[in-house]
């Protein structure tokens, strides 16, 4: 009886190692599943032949709602992609914010690369349209919100000496008045002087009327300076040119006036002649 007892269990190890064998001959092999796998465990995945899934797959999820539906769990980022040497390339955190060459975007979309060779990012598509209003546009700012005056923007940033960043100038796109059917939009561009503070120097409004220390230009073309004790200056020319300076000025009914500054001269004269 003993003796029997031992045949049946030599004879259960048997079966047991061959179903394993068996088991592991097929997985390693291409293998079709048409059942639901769950696993709490890893699912290890290997091979250069190419995987396929027909239905949902759920990482971190029992319930997918998507073709590919990833959950992280347990404090573990949802979802990476890295090189063949474990570089990561793509990383999504927890809060939703997606890194491209970093592991630790700060906002939604953080694009990370270096050396000074190379576009960090780029939109790239053919465009036939000619008409500046028209469909084409590579890149939008929308701001959801419809205070008037609040605005979209693009920050220029670099690190000061101690490593902080600082936004040393900025393109806005102002949102003015609205109506039913139209957004008057205004275009602001702020530097900062080397210790200064940030500011607006030049505005382009919803008429076309560009103002250069104003804000508020009231005619096509404002030159206004910060300090009533400064004097405006508009430069037109360099010292040492070979040639004059000029302005072209017309009247109501299309006649040029041309107020020219010869070389050499300390004054300008009134011509109706060209000064071309």
């Amino acid at each position: 009886m003993s003796s029997f007892i031992k045949q049946n269990r030599l004879l259960s190890v048997a079966i047991i190692i061959f179903s394993f064998l068996l088991i592991t001959s097929i997985v390693s092999a291409a293998t079709t599943i048409s059942t639901n796998i769950t696993t709490g465990g890893v699912l290890t995945v290997t091979g250069t032949a190419a995987s396929s899934f027909a239905g949902a797959l759920g990482v971190g999820t029992s319930t997918p709602i998507a073709s590919l539906a990833v959950q992280g769990i347990g404090g573990i980022n949802p979802f990476v992609i890295a090189s063949s040497t474990g570089t990561s390339l793509i990383m999504v955190l927890q809060n939703g914010n997606v890194g491209i060459g970093t592991t630790s975007p700060a906002a939604k979309l953080t694009v990370s690369g270096t050396g000074a060779a190379g576009t960090q990012m780029r939109s790239e598509f053919a465009n036939t349209n000619t008409t500046l209003t028209g469909a084409g546009t590579a890149i939008t700012l929308i701001n959801t919100d419809q205070t008037v005056n609040n605005f979209a923007g693009i920050d220029f940033k670099s690190q000061n000496t101690s490593g902080a960043e600082i936004i040393s100038s900025k393109i806005v796109g102002i949102f003015g008045a609205r109506s039913a059917s139209q957004v008057e939009g205004l275009l602001s561009f702020l530097t900062r002087s080397a210790g200064g503070a940030i500011n607006e120097k030049m505005r382009i409004d919803g008429v076309g009327n560009v103002g250069i220390g104003t804000s508020t230009p009231a005619t096509q073309f404002q030159v206004t300076t910060s300090s009533l004790n400064a004097t405006t200056t508009i430069t037109i020319g360099k010292a040492g040119q070979n040639k004059g300076s000029c302005l072209e000025l017309y009247d109501a009914g299309g006649t040029a006036v041309y107020a020219y500054v010869a070389p050499g001269a300390t004054t300008f004269t009134l011509s109706a002649a060209s000064c071309k």
